[in-house]
C-alpha cells in the first residue's frame, strides 16, 4: 500500500526586503490555503515562527492527519542567504527584470526552495512511497481544489508526475539566456506534483544543477523554468499529466477539464515540433476519458481528435 506524504511551505514575501506593492499580501495566502491544509495525508509544513500558530490551528481544524513543522525563516537557509546576492547582481542591468514587479529576487528563491523542501520532507519521512508538493495558496487558481485534493493521493503516479501545460521544444528553449530573459514563459506547472521516493535524489540533484546553470547565465524567474529544462533533458524521469493550471488536481488521475488547452498548447505544439510520441500520449489520455464519460467534449472537438489527430498518429 502506498504511503503518501504532502509537502508545502509558507513564508510571507511581504516581510522580505525586496517586497513590492504587487507582492501578494499575507491574507491572500491565508484565504487560499484551505485546500492544502485540508489534505487527508500527513503534511510536512515549512514556515517561520510568525506563522506557525495560525497554520497549526487551521490545519488541525481541517484535518486529523499528523503534521510535521520545520520552523525556520527562509532567509536563514543557505539557498536564500548564498544566492540572493547572485540573483540581485544578475538583475541590476536587466531592463526586463526592472519591469517585473512581482517576480522579485525573493520570488525566484522562494519558488525554487520547494526543491529543497521536498527533499527535506523525504528525510523526515524516508519510507514514504510518494511525496506530493502542494502550493500553499493553490486554491486561488485550481478549480475544485478542496473538493478534489484528496482524490489524487489514492493512486499516485510513478516517477515525477507533473502537468505539462505548454509544450516547449528544445529548439525553442535551447538558448537559455534569450528564452528566459526576462520573465517566465508558461510550461510545466509547479503548483501540484508528485515525486516517487526512488526519484527524489535524482529530482533534487538535477533540479539544482539546472537552477545553478540559470544563475550562472544570469537568468531565472521561478521553479517552473527549472522543471521545463528538467523534462527537456531527462524526459524519462516524468509521468506527464495534461491540463492547465486550473486542472492540476482534477486531471491528475484522468483528463476531466481543459481538453481544448491540451489540444492547442500541448498536442499541436508537440506535433509541430516533430514529437508525435508526446502528442499520441496526450491524445489518448483525452480520448480515454471521453470514452469513459469523464469529460464533456463537444462533437467538433471529438471529431477533430478522432480524425485529424488520431489518424496522423495511427491511434
Amino acid at each position: 500500500m502506498n504511503s503518501v506524504i504532502g509537502v508545502t511551505m509558507f513564508f510571507n514575501l511581504k516581510n522580505l526586503k525586496d517586497s513590492k506593492v504587487e507582492t501578494r499580501p499575507f491574507d491572500f495566502y491565508k484565504k487560499n490555503s484551505i485546500a492544502t491544509l485540508s489534505s487527508d495525508i500527513p503534511l510536512v509544513i515549512l514556515c517561520d515562527e510568525t506563522n506557525i500558530e495560525w497554520i497549526k490551528n487551521l490545519r488541525e481544524s481541517l484535518s486529523s492527519k499528523p503534521s510535521h513543522y520545520i520552523v525556520k525563516n527562509i532567509t536563514e537557509y543557505d539557498h536564500y542567504k548564498i544566492n540572493y546576492s547572485i540573483v540581485y547582481k544578475n538583475r541590476i542591468n536587466s531592463i526586463g527584470y526592472k519591469n517585473e514587479q512581482r517576480t522579485t529576487e525573493s520570488y525566484l528563491l522562494t519558488t525554487t526552495f520547494k526543491i529543497h523542501a521536498i527533499k527535506l520532507a523525504s528525510e523526515v519521512y524516508p519510507n514514504a512511497s510518494h511525496y506530493f508538493w502542494i502550493d500553499f495558496g493553490c486554491t486561488h487558481v485550481v478549480w475544485e481544489a478542496k473538493e478534489r485534493i484528496n482524490s489524487i493521493f489514492e493512486n499516485p503516479k510513478p516517477k515525477v508526475a507533473m502537468t505539462y501545460i505548454h509544450y516547449r521544444p528544445n529548439s525553442e528553449i535551447d538558448n537559455m539566456e534569450s528564452f528566459l530573459e526576462p520573465g517566465g514563459p508558461c510550461s510545466l506547472a509547479g503548483t501540484v506534483f508528485s515525486v516517487e521516493n526512488s526519484y527524489i535524489d535524482l529530482f533534487y540533484s538535477r533540479c539544482l544543477s539546472i537552477f545553478y546553470e540559470m544563475l550562472a547565465r544570469g537568468v531565472g524567474h521561478g521553479d517552473e523554468q527549472v522543471f521545463m529544462y528538467l523534462f527537456d533533458r531527462y524526459p524519462d524521469m516524468f509521468t506527464l499529466i495534461y491540463g492547465d493550471y486550473y486542472s492540476v488536481i482534477s486531471n491528475y488521475n484522468n483528463v476531466v477539464r481543459d481538453h481544448r488547452a491540451i489540444i492547442k498548447f500541448f498536442i499541436i505544439n508537440s506535433l509541430n515540433a516533430g514529437r508525435p510520441d508526446l502528442a499520441q500520449k496526450a491524445t489518448k489520455a483525452i480520448l480515454d476519458s471521453y470514452e469513459k464519460g469523464l469529460i464533456n467534449m463537444n462533437e467538433d472537438d471529438a471529431s477533430f481528435l478522432y480524425s485529424s489527430i488520431s489518424k496522423s498518429l495511427n491511434l
